[in-house]
């Protein structure tokens, strides 16, 4: 017996889109893209980004995407514009003088508590922050607003997956990932093919998969569940 000496497995675009089609008897089993079904494979594609975005912009599984990134402030601009992949910006940000090596940390404020401020121009090291997030851009209002140039704001954003752009690029998911797309796009594909009944058998097993891997997702620690006041006169609660 031989053990494999790679674990790198991954499905392409068309490989994914090949077996949902297999799934839906539109393709030969193990096809691949030519002349006599591009236009079917171009469905797939359109179908496959679409699913992608719903999964990455919606359901909040994918935490691998989220990443530090830098801003380097100049005197006087209360705001940045985050890069066009930003979905959000997560948690608190970290402002260091600089030549410094010990932060200030900056929070996160409502749009309430924004339009509350009386004097947006206050200048100083940025402990609050605000987001307004449109369509097409992320931008950061800072307060205060800083009053030197070359300081950092390191932040944490959550960043869009990639797009599906030739046949050969693989997710950005992780490797188990890869039976969740392909029974999704089965489900997506199959009214435009006229196969309701095959739409209605996949997608309660895509939905049951991304569940599962939604769920298995997240961080895992230690946790002991016991009744209000049990911790007895020692302290905590009750």
């Amino acid at each position: 017996m031989t053990i494999g000496a790679t674990t790198s497995f991954e499905e392409s675009r068309d490989d994914l889109i090949g077996e949902a089609l297999e799934n839906l008897g539109a393709v030969e089993p193990a096809a691949v893209r030519d002349a006599t079904n591009s236009n079917l494979f171009t469905m797939g594609e359109r179908a496959l980004n679409r699913l992608v975005k719903q999964i990455g912009g919606s359901t909040g599984v994918s935490l691998w995407h989220f990443q530090r990134r830098t801003y380097t402030t100049v005197a006087g601009t209360d705001n940045f514009v985050a890069a066009s992949d930003v979905l959000s910006i997560d948690g608190p940000i970290r402002y260091t003088r600089a030549g410094a090596t010990s932060s200030l940390q900056g929070l996160p404020m409502s749009r309430h508590n924004y339009m509350e401020l009386a004097d947006r121009t206050t200048p100083g090291p940025s402990t609050t922050y605000y987001v307004e997030q449109l369509l097409t851009t992320t931008t950061v209002y800072l307060w205060p607003v800083p009053d030197a140039s070359g300081d950092t704001i390191e932040y944490t954003v959550c960043v869009r997956g990639a797009d599906f752009t030739s046949g050969s690029d693989t997710p950005d998911f992780w490797a188990e990932w890869t039976t969740c797309l392909v029974y999704g796009l089965t489900a997506e594909l199959a009214p435009k093919l006229s196969q309701t009944a095959l739409m209605d058998r996949y997608k309660p097993l895509f939905e049951a998969e991304l569940r599962k891997l939604a769920d298995g997702d997240n961080e895992r620690g230690p946790m002991t569940l016991v009744p209000y006041g049990s911790y007895g006169s020692s302290g905590g609660a009750g």
